[in-house]
């Protein structure tokens, strides 16, 4: 057990329902999560950079599929609806999808950048307004799971040029 689990379970309330928002922001994170493993497995067709290849599959190793199984049972215990989700994505051969269709290895990375910032929001603003301890420490796992991810990804990035950056602020500047 961790540093964080063991003050989590030291200050536990008893097991009290899910409020509305509460079921909520597991159906969203549930939602958000399967269409996160559904994007990379589409990166996974488009993409030829061996790094950013890797780093897909730990996305999905690491975070997206143990999310979805954690987040699936947790939503069957509490009663909350599946939505009707496509959840897996085939695999195409190398070369398969012509260069006009294809992303390239910038652009699925920054849809990747896309997909973790908008995880990780949903991530914070239901920790902030969940009650239950045990979905708290929840949210709080994933956006640790996710902040580490980000960081590996925004390192790739910066080495492979695929950064971008804003203008410098200069507010004495004419506009």
């Amino acid at each position: 057990m961790n540093i964080l689990q063991g003050l989590v379970s030291s200050m536990q309330h008893p097991q009290i329902p899910m409020h509305t928002g509460e079921a909520f922001f597991i159906w969203r994170q549930y939602v958000s999560t399967v269409e996160g493993k559904t994007l990379c497995q589409t990166l996974l067709n488009h993409t030829s950079d061996p790094e950013l290849k890797s780093f897909i599959r730990e996305f999905l190793a690491d975070s997206e599929e143990p999310h979805i199984k954690e987040l699936a049972d947790l939503m069957r215990r509490e009663g909350i609806e599946f939505p009707s989700l496509v959840t897996e994505k085939t695999q195409t051969a190398d070369g398969q999808i012509p260069a006009g269709a294809r992303f390239t290895d910038e652009e699925a990375c920054h849809l990747m950048i896309g997909k973790l910032e908008m995880l990780m929001f949903y991530c914070y603003m239901s920790l902030t307004q969940t009650l239950r301890d045990d979905l708290g420490l929840l949210f709080s796992r994933y956006l640790a799971d996710l902040a580490r991810l980000g960081l590996v990804l925004k390192k790739l990035a910066g080495r492979r040029g695929w950064l971008m950056y804003p203008p410098p602020f200069a507010p004495a500047a004419p506009h």
